[in-house]
């Protein structure tokens, strides 16, 4: 127990604390006996000593009637909060079961793939149900997430709302998202979070896909590192794949899809929660295992077939960028570039609809290969949105570019298809703050 909140004291008057369970970063969760209503419930509560700490008094509340609209079983339900004193506290069922962090970690036995689809599938059930309402959690991880069993039904609980975000709210709620701070945990943070930008229900499925792809494979999407470095491969790295991950599992190319989709840099790239589930209530575990460089049967294709196969998907991944790019003017869609671009990158581009004109020429970006961090610097303090390239293994260069206002960086040894999307993306973020 704590010096706080000794076993036997009361709070609220009828809350009698039995032990403590847990500890976050607003305060601590303690098991207490509801004293009037006589059943177990769990305590949320600020401790005093935190008060003070920006707004956590405000956000605190918040949770609590954010988190009481959700009325889903696998959302935790909120019967009471109030204050008691210098404490802030919030009344919340107690649920049974240990997290989910205690069956999905390194060195743990693979969950069945069946099984972690059948969680992903009750995860994105109540982001969807969550979405409805404009409710976005913000900080899913493996932690957030109960296993209950009451003894009539098994299930899985999204808990710890206290970084949920109202979409229709104003003011002081929305300050906490315009004003940069980066909130959520690194491993399974979206890209927006990453840049301190607004969150939507998207950020939420992204978020899920590194929870989906842990479940699969026994690992995080980015691996470990400090917080800076995850944050720099959520914003410029693609994660692997779930078959370079875990070479031994049999991954269906649908699965192989869908999580490569919800982990999408941009957030109009990903499903909806709600597509989420149907992807998954409609995934075929028998369906044959699709491998690059391979037929449709599992068996090994030809040098042609390979090569037709790679030219499809260089040209679908450019026509993505054309799509991306829909609904802005042409004058959007040109970039400026140092140099000149290989043959195959400038089809690409033309192919995603992208003009390209020499250095100097007006264009609402440059594409500077190999740019230095000053020199990106220099022209991002000028106005200048750049993108230029970097080795997926030169962190301290990615991190420099990043805090030099880089636009978007390209990881080197990337084919045409990649320069085409990470221009599109650019582009549609520059015309975004143009506006």
């Amino acid at each position: 127990m704590t010096e706080e909140f000794p076993k036997g004291s009361r709070i609220g008057g009828r809350y009698r604390v039995e032990r403590r369970l847990g500890e976050g970063g607003m305060g601590e969760v303690l098991a207490c006996y509801d004293e009037s209503l006589e059943r177990d419930v769990a305590l949320k509560v600020i401790l005093p000593r935190r008060r003070g700490r920006g707004m956590s008094a405000e956000r605190f509340i918040r949770e609590a009637k954010v988190a009481a609209r959700l009325r889903h079983s696998g959302a935790v339900d909120i019967y009471d909060f109030g204050e008691d004193g210098e404490v802030l506290y919030l009344v919340m069922e107690k649920l049974s079961g240990p997290a989910l962090r205690d069956f999905v970690d390194v060195g743990l036995p693979l969950l069945p793939m069946e099984q972690a689809i059948g969680y992903a599938l009750e995860l994105a059930e109540v982001l969807a149900a969550a979405a409805k309402i404009g409710l976005v959690h913000r900080d899913l991880k493996p932690e957030n997430v109960m296993l209950d069993d009451d003894g009539s039904r098994s299930r899985l609980v999204i808990v710890d709302f206290g970084l949920a975000h109202d979409l229709e709210e104003a003011g002081s709620t929305s300050r906490m998202t315009r004003e940069g701070v980066i909130t959520g945990t690194p491993d399974y943070l979206s890209p927006e979070q990453a840049r301190g930008e607004r969150c939507t229900p998207a950020s939420d499925v992204y978020s899920l896909g590194c929870v989906l792809f842990e479940m699969l494979t026994g690992e995080t999407p980015f691996g470990e590192g400090l917080a800076p470095t995850l944050l720099t491969r959520h914003l410029y790295m693609e994660p692997p794949t779930l078959r370079a991950t875990a070479p031994g599992r049999p991954f269906p190319g649908a699965l192989e899809d869908l999580v490569a989709r919800m982990m999408s840099k941009e957030p109009e790239e990903r499903p909806t929660a709600h597509a989420v589930c149907r992807a998954l209530e409609a995934l075929d575990l028998s369906a044959p295992i699709r491998f690059s460089g391979r037929a449709e049967s599992g068996s090994r294709a030809g040098r042609r077939g390979r090569m037709n196969s790679v030219r499809a998907t260089q040209q679908l991944e450019a026509t993505e960028a054309k799509t991306a790019l829909q609904g802005t003017s042409p004058e959007d869609r040109r970039v400026a570039w140092r140099g000149e671009p290989s043959q195959e990158v400038h089809e690409a581009l033309e192919v995603g609809g992208i003009g390209v004109v020499a250095e100097g020429e007006e264009a609402p970006l440059l594409v500077v290969p190999g740019a230095t961090v000053g020199e990106v610097r220099a022209l991002a303090e000028g106005d200048v949105a750049v993108v230029t390239d970097a080795d997926s293994a030169d962190l301290q260069r990615l991190q420099a570019l990043i805090q030099a206002g880089v636009s978007e960086v390209l990881i080197a040894d990337k084919g045409a298809s990649d320069w085409a999307r990470t221009i599109a993306r650019a582009l549609r973020k520059r015309a975004r703050t143009k506006r």
